[in-house]
């Protein structure tokens, strides 16, 4: 249940321009934790995707619930991607020191059966462009090998490579060359632009939830 008196505050940070789509990122803040709760909770992602097997819709919920909610864990950061004031994807990592590690990214479509192209790359360039201002010299992930959608190959396009893992995950990672290199190839295709010093806002208000 949602409560009248409390304030949910998400922070516009970039907007995007990819294709002939409008892409806005939020910073989710401790505010947003009911709105985080009410996506999670509306989020079907059976009705918004069919065809896939129950595995397949487990792990994919599982891997955008915990990107949504464990925003609010110390030292952690989630970034919502939204296009037309729908939420459409999400990337959580631990603030940058000598590394960063992403913890969980998703995307999920807005229409039935159609992910919005380029939200993973948008998030992911917005990621880079804020470690190259920093001294953090390199981002990991753990991509889960059985997650729909080749996740891994989507990865690698990016710049990732595969450093190790096991049966279920496949251990990846970025250095700032490279960083810099995918940010000079997805320039044309997405154009990002930070956003400076914008108000919160309450999203409960601002954004559509799923219906």
């Amino acid at each position: 249940m949602i409560s009248n008196n409390v304030s949910f505050k998400g922070i516009p940070i970039a907007k995007a321009r990819v294709m002939d789509k409008n892409i806005t990122l939020y910073k989710l803040t401790e505010r947003d934790r009911e709105f985080a709760d009410a996506l999670t909770d509306k989020l079907n992602l059976k009705e918004l995707m069919s065809g896939l097997s129950e595995l397949d819709y487990k792990v994919w919920k599982d891997i955008t619930n915990r990107g949504l909610l464990e925003s609010f864990r110390r030292g952690c950061t989630s970034v919502l991607a939204t296009i037309d004031k729908k939420p459409c994807g999400v990337l959580n990592h631990i603030e940058p020191r000598n590394k960063c590690v992403v913890n969980f990214i998703s995307t999920w479509p807005i229409e039935k059966n159609k992910k919005p192209p380029f939200v993973c790359k948008t998030l992911l360039s917005n990621l880079f462009t804020k470690i190259l201002k920093t001294d953090c010299n390199f981002v990991e992930l753990l991509a889960v090998k059985y997650s729909p959608f080749s996740a891994i190959s989507k990865y690698m396009q990016m710049g990732f490579r595969s450093v190790g893992g096991d049966n279920f995950f496949e251990n990846m990672n970025i250095d700032r060359e490279k960083m810099t290199k995918a940010l000079s190839q997805t320039k044309e295709l997405i154009e990002l632009e930070p956003i400076k010093n914008a108000p919160e806002e309450d999203l409960l208000k601002t954004l559509k939830l799923p219906e």
